[in-house]
C-alpha cells in the first residue's frame, strides 16, 4: 500500500476561543460542532474557514425530576414550558442557527410525526401558575437547574434562570464538570 502524504493529528484544545483562533488562523483542517453558534460569523469572514451549515439532529432540552419534588406537579413543568423564552434562545443565544423544537425528533428525521399539540410560550400563563403553585412570597426554595460548565450551556440556564424568576420562579444555577453532573443525575441529585 502506498503510504499516505500527510500525517493526521488530533489535538484537543479544551479552550473555545483558543479553538476558534486555530482554525481561522489556518492551524487546524477541520473542526466540527466545536463552537458555539455566537462565534460562527466571525469565523465566516472573506478569507476565513468555510462554514457549512446542516439541519442536524441537536436538541437542548431540560429535564424534571417527577417523582418528587417541586416538579411532581405537572402544572408546573407546563409553568416552565411556557416561561422559557425559547425564541431567545434560538435567536439570540445559537444566533438563528436553532429553532424552537416541536418534538423530540427534528422535522429532518425519517421518524418525525407532529405532535398532536405544541405549548406556546405563553409568560403570562406562566407568571399566573407560579403565583399559585410555587412563590417567593411562600418562603420556597429556589429550585436547582443543573447544567454543565460549557459556555453555551451556562448561557442558556442564566437566562432560562432569569426569565422564570423574572415570572416568579427562583432558580439556582450548579454548574458541573461532566462526571460530577452525570453522577448527580443518576442519583436522582436535581430537581
Amino acid at each position: 500500500l502506498p503510504r499516505p502524504a500527510h500525517g493526521l493529528r488530533v489535538r484537543t484544545v479544551r479552550d473555545e476561543n483558543a479553538r476558534a483562533l486555530r482554525v481561522h488562523g489556518g492551524r487546524a483542517d477541520v473542526a466540527v460542532n466545536l463552537f458555539s453558534p455566537t462565534l460562527l460569523p466571525a469565523l465566516a469572514t472573506p478569507g476565513g474557514p468555510a462554514v457549512v451549515r446542516r439541519d442536524g439532529a441537536s436538541l437542548t432540552y431540560v429535564i424534571f425530576r417527577v417523582d418528587r419534588g417541586p416538579f411532581a406537579r405537572r402544572e408546573l413543568r407546563r409553568a416552565v414550558a411556557q416561561g422559557l423564552p425559547r425564541r431567545l434562545f434560538a435567536e439570540a443565544l445559537f444566533a438563528g442557527y436553532a429553532r424552537p423544537a416541536t418534538s423530540l425528533l427534528p422535522e429532518t428525521h425519517w421518524a418525525f410525526a407532529p405532535p398532536p399539540t405544541t405549548l406556546a410560550e405563553d409568560p403570562t400563563a406562566a407568571a399566573e401558575a407560579f403565583a399559585g403553585l410555587h412563590t417567593k412570597a411562600a418562603g420556597a426554595p429556589p429550585v436547582t437547574w443543573l447544567t454543565s460548565t460549557d459556555r453555551l450551556r451556562v448561557s442558556l440556564a442564566r437566562v432560562g434562570a432569569q426569565a422564570l424568576g423574572e415570572l416568579g420562579l427562583p432558580v439556582e444555577i450548579v454548574s458541573l464538570e461532566l462526571g460530577a453532573l452525570l453522577a448527580r443525575l443518576s442519583a436522582g441529585d436535581f430537581d
